[in-house]
């Protein structure tokens, strides 16, 4: 039996292919005997892969194309042809018992309870107007 038989190579790579020592060494293309590599500590790898983590989750926020008309677009509405996307994509769960928490600490402070009201940009006249 040889020495490559012994070490059973496949079973080696199978492992090794999914460490963060070789995620790290393939996003920076480095050699396994790299010393940028060998001179890491696990947490500063185990640091880059959560920050990548994190960019990749980001990133799929950032732009969406239209299914309608092929233009990207930002947010929940296609500003070119108005299709909605099937998916709230800026949903915060805790909004609405934050909302809660400020209505009534508002209603603590202030005597007269605030009334909230839209006002648009055609409503406001004077402004910059000479």
């Amino acid at each position: 039996m040889s020495f490559k038989d012994k070490l059973d190579l496949k079973e080696k790579a199978k492992e090794a292919s999914s460490s963060l020592g070789y995620w790290f060494r393939k996003k920076y293309k480095l050699s396994p005997r790299d010393p940028r590599y060998l001179s890491c500590e696990p947490w500063e790898i185990e640091l880059e892969f959560e920050i990548a983590k994190l960019e990749s989750e980001r990133s799929k926020l950032y732009p969406i194309t239209c299914t309608e008309c092929g233009e990207p677009y930002y947010g929940n509405e296609c500003k070119s042809c108005g299709h909605k996307s099937k998916t709230e994509r800026y949903f915060d769960p805790d909004f609405d018992e934050y909302f809660d928490k400020v209505e009534e600490e508002n209603e603590k402070y202030f005597k007269t309870p605030i009334k909230w009201e839209e006002v648009k940009d055609d409503d406001i006249g004077g402004i910059g107007v000479a």
